[in-house]
């Protein structure tokens, strides 16, 4: 059987003898653009990408698309507080003590609504409509239950000075 060169040989399936990694032991790199700690660079083929900005990406990556991106919207810090102060006006009325949640109820009230109308002023600026909805509903739900649990120890109240007993035994 002949030998052929070590140039000429050609591994089946395998592409360039040298595939970019200095090919075979024994064997001379491949020819090619120079580059690479083990030479031959990309195996002779193409130069590598420049550098640069990377393609542009929607949400599902390349050719997917995808809205453009704007500038970043903040959710604004009153949204935020009405939610948290009208869900902390809630947990008083369950253990029975209603009566210290009708200040923070309040004041998700308060909060909320301003929230929305600097939201509404700023659509561009802020974002968090839904968390300041959400906690003017629940700030409304603590300052009722709040009020619920004042009406009976109110109408005792009134029940005792009407009988004029002043709530002093016989």
């Amino acid at each position: 059987m002949d030998q052929l060169p070590a140039t000429d040989i050609v591994y089946a399936g395998y592409g360039n003898p040298g595939g970019g990694y200095g090919g075979p032991p024994g064997y001379p790199p491949p020819a090619g653009p120079p580059g690479g700690p083990y030479g031959g660079g990309y195996g002779g083929g193409a130069p590598p990408p420049p550098y640069g900005a990377p393609p542009p990406m929607g949400f599902g990556g390349p050719g997917f698309g995808g809205p453009p991106m704007g500038p970043m919207q903040k959710t604004h810090a009153l949204a935020i507080t009405s939610l948290v102060t009208g869900i902390v006006s809630i947990l008083p009325s369950c253990c029975c003590m209603g009566f210290l949640g009708i200040p923070v109820a309040i004041a998700g009230v308060i909060t909320g609504v301003l929230g929305l109308m600097k939201i509404k002023a700023n659509p561009d600026q802020f974002k968090g409509n839904g968390l300041a909805i959400a906690g003017l509903v629940c700030a409304s739900l603590g300052l009722v239950f709040g009020v619920l649990e004042l009406v009976p120890g109110i109408m005792q109240q009134l029940e005792t000075a009407r009988s004029g007993t002043g709530g002093a035994g016989p």
